[in-house]
Parts: structure tokens; C-alpha cells; sequence
């Protein structure tokens, strides 16, 4: 999948094909809407219109103690991407004055070839298991989400939404692995999609106020 198979109102958004977009994980956009999560609004500097996740999948550690190291450089790489390519409109002075130090030394450096030192740490962990993971998402490393890589052996069809969708024969599988055994049951939880703001009609434009859907 390339940026240049979409044309359009549709765009395949990852870091390289989008300034200042640092997150470890590629989204489609519809450029021609506006999606603002809570925490975003106009902070940001990249397009944000309706997006499907596409989350890469790469071998973890068989060593539980490695993918903890992991998560915590990956994580700073990300908070400083963060820093680097969003406004800081943060009520405390000192705070603001931190991430502009930061910032400015930061900026010294190729924002691509810094990116691309995370995504080979993310292909390149030691001592690799049979289990493939969400690694350059990592926000927390727990007995969830380590998948058997053999259930993407085979694959089936499944109805969705009036169509049908490519997915692992095993599907019961990967939901017990992302979720535990009784990912059944709904759960209420936090998230980070909790309070959005939608517009289905036109980009991103004015000041506007994440609300809860």
C-alpha cells in the first residue's frame, strides 16, 4: 500500500507523507471531513480529517523485561515528536518554557531520519518470539496483545456491515489476545475517542470544542 494509490479526498497519512504527523502507526484520511480528537483541536499540524487506523505488526520479545525497555524508548521518541510538530498552549509557564528548550534543540535534527531510527527499533528487537505485536505502539506492555504469528496463516472472509471483510481464520484468538477472555462483554472504559468532534462536510476550520459521542 502506497501514499499514490489513493487520489482525492482520500490520503494514506503517515509520517512520511504528512509534516508533523508522529504517531507509530499509518491512518486513511477523507481530507474533505474534520476529526478532532480531545486533547488535539487546532494544536496539531497535520490533516485530520475521518480516519481508519492501519496498525503494523511486528515480531515482540520473548523476553518480557525487553519489551518493557522498548515501550519506554519508544514512548520518549514519540513524546518528542510530540513537542516537536504541536503548538503548546499549556497554562504553566515553566512547562511551556521546558518544551521550547526542548523543542528548539530538537528541530537541529532530520525529522525523517529520526523517525526512521524508531521504525528500526520497532523491526529490530532482540530475541523475537513467535508473537507479533502493535510494537511501535507500545504505550504499556502487558500479557495482552502478544499474538501467535501462525494465526495469520490462513484467513477468512467475515460479514460486515452489509460487505464482507478479509480477516484471520482465527479471529477468536487475536480478540482474547487484544482484549482478554471475556471480550465479550461490554466494558465501560476510558479512551482516548471518548470526546470527539465530527464534521462529516467540510476540513478543519475555526476554533472548535471536542464532545463526548
Amino acid at each position: 500500500m502506497y501514499s499514490n494509490d489513493f487520489q482525492g479526498k482520500f490520503f494514506l497519512q503517515s509520517a512520511y507523507s504528512d509534516y508533523g504527523y508522529f504517531r507509530g502507526h499509518a491512518q486513511l484520511r477523507n481530507s474533505e471531513t474534520t476529526v478532532i480528537l480531545e486533547g488535539e483541536g487546532e494544536s496539531v499540524l497535520f490533516n485530520q480529517g475521518i480516519f481508519i487506523d492501519i496498525f503494523p505488526l511486528d515480531y515482540s520479545s520473548k523476553y518480557q523485561v525487553i519489551n518493557y525497555c522498548t515501550c519506554f524508548i519508544l514512548n520518549n521518541y514519540l513524546k518528542v515528536f510530540r513537542i516537536m510538530y504541536s503548538e503548546d498552549k499549556s497554562r504553566f509557564i515553566v512547562k511551556r518554557v521546558l518544551k521550547k528548550i526542548i523543542k528548539n534543540f530538537f528541530l537541529h535534527f532530520d525529522y525523517i531520519k529520526m523517525f526512521h531510527r524508531f521504525e528500526r527499533m520497532c523491526k529490530s528487537i532482540p530475541f523475537k518470539s513467535n508473537y507479533l505485536n502493535k510494537v511501535s505502539c507500545f504505550s504499556k506492555v502487558s500479557k495482552y496483545h502478544n499474538i501467535p504469528s501462525e494465526v495469520y496463516n490462513e484467513s477468512k472472509l467475515l460479514e460486515f456491515e452489509g460487505g464482507f471483510v478479509n480477516a484471520p481464520k482465527d479471529y477468536d484468538t487475536v480478540l482474547r489476545c487484544s482484549y482478554g477472555d471475556d471480550y465479550m462483554i461490554p466494558k465501560q472504559l476510558s479512551t482516548c475517542h471518548g470526546k470527539v468532534y465530527y464534521n462529516v462536510e467540510k476540513k478543519l476550520s475555526g476554533d472548535v470544542k471536542a464532545t463526548s459521542v
